[in-house]
């Protein structure tokens, strides 16, 4: 039983340092297009930052964490009207991830891990 325990929590921290964190930041107060959402990408090194600035015929913003096989992990829905800003951390899997951001005209964003 002490063997799994060990076993278990070994595995746990492996995954964690594996983990990758992805700030997905809204921001619907003021859109800047009429037509389309727009997303621009940062990134420090550290953690990935995704600015979504929703067109004003959006009402929401959905954002997925998907394996290949397209089986979803993590599902976010946020209005589109709104300010937020969205933590998604994203684990190591050996056949990759993927994350998807898409408004109601479909998808706007795919970034493959």
């Amino acid at each position: 039983m002490k063997k799994k325990i060990l076993a278990l929590s070994i595995l746990l921290s492996v995954i964690s340092i594996q983990a990758k964190e992805i700030t997905v930041v809204v921001r619907g107060v003021k859109p800047i297009s009429p037509d389309k959402t727009e997303v621009t990408s940062h990134s420090n090194g550290v953690t990935d930052t995704l600015v979504v600035s929703p067109s004003k015929k959006a009402t929401a913003i959905y954002v997925y964490l998907k394996d290949t096989n397209e089986n979803v992990y993590q599902s976010y829905c946020v209005p589109a009207t709104c300010n937020d800003i969205l933590s998604v951390i994203s684990p190591s899997l050996p056949t990759g991830l993927m994350l998807e951001i898409r408004d109601d005209k479909g998808y706007i964003y795919r970034e493959f891990d």
